[in-house]
């Protein structure tokens, strides 16, 4: 299983914003799951916290994710 930051949002409720989460996958790429919440900076040392935000920014490079598409993906999975 691997993880990454991706930046999402609700395409149900644009009020939502967009927000960073942890998302994890499984070995064939496919997501998982993801945090419910989205994430917050923290490092027990500045070196931390910048290797926290380097790995956000990288998340601009992928595709936006819509998490009420994500959710739909699992409801009928779920069946």
């Amino acid at each position: 299983m691997s993880w990454n930051y991706r930046i999402c949002f609700r395409s149900q409720n644009r009020s939502y914003g967009f927000y960073v989460h942890e998302v994890y996958y499984d070995d064939n790429g496919m997501i998982k799951f993801y945090s419910k919440n989205p994430v917050n900076v923290y490092g027990d040392d500045p070196d931390d916290v910048y290797q926290t935000l380097k790995m956000m920014m990288d998340s601009l490079d992928k595709d936006l994710l819509d998490l009420d598409e994500v959710d739909s993906i699992f409801e009928f999975k779920n069946l």
